[in-house]
């Protein structure tokens, strides 16, 4: 069985060039963490008003807290925070094809290509867009 090995660093640093278009569009959309926490503070604390009408005329209005809405808003908040804990998905197989050393290598080779190209990629369209 081979195992791939890539050092933390590296998933962290492509986690954040692919993540880095998608931050860039949402902040410059004024959508930020600040505004983000802001609204979901008020969507915890929501309330709806009920109205009871008879032979088509309001009779009544009630305002009750909006529990469907609360509950949204407090599931978000905590996978936000980071509360819940991580799913965790076992893998288990073995590799019927065996490669040789040298395919090994030449197989990292390519990824650790295949990564760089990302990267220089992501930089080139970013350079692009800040002209």
């Amino acid at each position: 069985m081979y195992h791939v090995y890539v050092a933390d660093e590296t998933k962290e640093e492509l986690i954040k060039s692919l993540n880095s278009p998608i931050c860039d569009a949402l902040a410059s959309n004024n959508i930020t963490p600040s505004r983000v926490a802001k609204k979901l503070s008020q969507l915890i604390d929501a309330k709806e008003t009920k109205h009871f009408a008879f032979q088509g005329r309001v009779e009544d209005m009630v305002e009750l807290e909006a529990l469907d809405i609360q509950l949204k808003a407090t599931d978000l908040s905590a996978k936000l925070l980071d509360i819940y804990p991580a799913e965790r998905h076992r893998i288990e197989g073995q590799i019927t094809e065996t490669r040789s050393p040298d395919e090994l290598a030449a197989l990292r080779t390519i990824a650790k290509g295949v990564v760089e190209a990302i990267r220089h990629g992501h930089n080139a369209k970013k350079d692009n867009i800040d002209k």
